[in-house]
This record gives structure tokens, sequence and C-alpha cells, in this order.
């Protein structure tokens, strides 16, 4: 009896998981990414490049009020900072990637705590205050750096410290914001749900699904000293100089043998209606699809790559995403130098020697604040 019940029990279970189906596979870990300071410029900041319009920006003049230029930022590649007269300034940015999900929009909520010293051997003055905000994705990542900046003075404290909590990835936030699609206007990138206040009320309706959480802690003296930290993006100044290869995506271990084709898209995949099946088998799996209005629609694939497809279903264009670990024709990764690019295809038309995009109508390539390709992008123009 003891062994028929052992073998009805074992049944019972494989009859379960046969109903249950195949487990879902594992999703992508959400990713923050310090960027290199110089791009955080020129992309959130400085869009239009015109450095009249840059000096005209509060936190250029605050950088500059303690020895930041952030029109040429020389020291750290990923924070400016300094202080003077008692006055600490920091700007640094990073970017959520590889944010793949039913939704293309994802919740930050920020708990800050302050606390100030009157001696150092007081007990602080302590406040407390909560932030939640939203960002609209394109493809898994923030369309711009997520800017980070703070003026703070020592005032007639002896020291001070201010901590900041982060929560970032997908949530539903009761009464705020809810569904798939994204809530505000179409142009719309960042949305306050409730702004810095000691009111929580927004911040504990937040139910994340997925995220992940990082820190930053800023801290100032009367002598002068101060620090900036943010472990999870390896920033940890004045003490030590953040490491320019944390501005790097890290590789994904998927794709490493696609080669991307100008004019055609990925080297040695099929044509016609089955072309996609074909993308599948030496891409990955699907981990995203965003549709519009206008019938087309974007996929990304796990390999780290975006295919733009028509309404007919057609090929339009492929674009990397974060970790794409392929390579073109001609051997350029994803951190090749500028140079390397120009070696291999020319001084595009109409473009600055260090504009952020070089465009050779078929292929493209968007260049990081390190000189570097950050991305590339192939259109489909042969049949």
């Amino acid at each position: 009896m003891r062994h028929l019940a052992v073998l009805i029990l074992v049944s019972v279970l494989a009859l379960t998981a046969a109903r249950a189906g195949p487990k879902s596979p594992e999703p992508v870990p959400l990713v923050l990414r310090p960027l290199p300071l110089s791009e955080g410029v020129r992309d959130v900041l400085n869009r239009g490049g015109d450095p009249d319009a840059l000096r005209k920006k509060d936190e250029y003049r605050r950088a500059k009020r303690v020895g930041v230029d952030l029109a040429a930022p020389k020291g750290d590649p990923v924070v400016a900072h300094g202080m003077q007269d008692g006055v600490l300034f920091y700007v640094f940015y990073k970017k959520l990637e590889r944010a793949y999900g039913p939704r293309a929009w994802v919740v930050q909520r920020i708990k800050r705590t302050e606390r100030n010293w009157a001696t150092p051997d007081s007990e602080p003055e302590t406040k407390t205050s909560y932030q939640v905000e939203a960002f609209k994705l394109f493809g898994g990542e923030q369309k711009r750096g997520d800017q980070h900046h703070g003026g703070y003075g020592i005032k007639d404290y002896a020291q001070r410290e201010i901590v900041k909590e982060y929560e970032i990835g997908f949530a539903d936030v009761a009464g705020h914001a809810a569904g798939d699609a994204w809530p505000w206007k179409k142009t719309t990138l960042f949305e306050y749900l409730a702004k810095y206040g000691p009111d929580r009320d927004v911040f504990d309706k937040v139910r994340f699904r997925r995220s992940l959480r990082w820190s930053l802690t800023v801290r100032l003296d009367k002598q002068g000293t101060y620090e900036v930290l943010a472990p999870e993006l390896g920033i940890r100044v004045p003490a030590a100089t953040t490491d320019p290869a944390r501005t790097v995506p890290a590789p994904l271990a998927k794709g490493k043998a696609l080669v991307l084709v100008r004019g055609v898209g990925l080297a040695g995949t099929a044509d016609g209606e089955d072309w996609f099946e074909d993308y599948l088998k030496r891409a990955g799996r699907i981990l995203q699809t965003e549709s519009f209005a206008a019938g087309n629609s974007n996929t990304v694939l796990l390999a780290g790559l975006l295919a733009n497809r028509r309404k007919d279903g057609s090929l339009n264009t492929l674009q990397t995403r974060s970790g794409f670990a392929g390579r073109t024709q001609q051997g350029l990764v994803i951190g090749s130098p500028r140079w390397e690019v120009l070696k291999a295809y020319g001084q595009p038309k109409d473009a600055k020697v260090n504009a952020a995009w070089w465009h050779y109508g078929d292929i493209g390539f968007w260049f990081d604040g390190l000189d570097r390709v950050g991305r590339i992008y192939v259109r489909r123009t042969k049949k």
C-alpha cells in the first residue's frame, strides 16, 4: 500500500506539472548604469549644443561657483563635484536599462533623510521626505540620462548628511498610475506623482512587480571636507575616481556570433516570410513588443537587438540595445572608438566631427560621452 501511495502521488505531481506547462523563463534583471559626465551634459543639459545656452543653465552656474566647468568637465569621468565657501555641488547621470516588460514605463520612489549636527557631539536634527516619479522608456531603456545633482551649504552646522534611498522598476500606484499604457501625454518623458514632502501617502501606494534598489549619500562638514557615495554605481568621490569601465554596458552572453550587415540586417538570415523566425533562432526569445498607431512595431530580442517591423511584418531597422555583443562586418562593436568608425566608413556628409550620431544611410552609429560607439542601427534597404 505504501508503494502504491507513493506511485499515485508521483503520478499526480507529474500530471499537475504537465497541466501547468513549461516554466516561464526568468525575466532579464534591471540594470542601472552611470553615464560619462560629458554625455549627460551633452544629452540632458545642452541638447542643442549651444555653449551659450549651457552657460545659462542653473546647474552650470552652480557648478561654476565651486570651480567646475561643465562645458569642459575634467577630473572624474562620471561625477562633477566641488566645494567652496561652505557650499558643495555635484552632478552625475545614470540610466535604467534592460527594463523589459509588458509596459514601456517605470516608477521610482525615493526616501530622503537629512541629518544636521549643530556640533560634532550633538544629536542631529532629522527630517524625512518622500518623492515618487515615473519615466517613459524606449526599447527597455530611459530615452535620456537621469540627472542627479545637489547644492548644499554647510550653513551654521558642524556637519550635514543627506541620504536618498531609491527603488525603481515596474509598479502600479493606486489612484495615480496603473495599466500598461503610459498614463500621460505621449511627448512627456518624465512625470512627478509626488514631489518631495513629509507626506508618504503616494510613496506607500507604490506596489512594485519587479524593481531594484540603489542609494546616494552626501556628507559635508565645517572643515570643507565632503563625500558623495553611490555604491551601486561605483561612485565614491573625492576619495576615488570612478572607473570609466562602469559606463560601458556589460556584454550579454547571447549574441556574440551575430554580425550586422548594412542594408540587410543580420548576416546569414533568411529572407521572405520566415525571416523573423530565423532571427528568433539566432538572437533569442522576445523580451518585449510595442505596437504603434501607424501599424509598425518594436520587438526587443534577448541578444540586445530591437527590430522595428513595418505594418506588413517586414524588417525596417535593427537597433542595438544595452549589452549587444555582436559586431558589424567591419568588426566594429559597442565600445569601439570613433576613429575606427572613421577608418571603416569615412567622414559622413553634413555631420560634425564630434556629432553624437554619424549616419551613413543604411547604417549609423551613436557615440557616448567618451567618443565610443554606444549604439548601432542598420536599415534594411536591399530586397
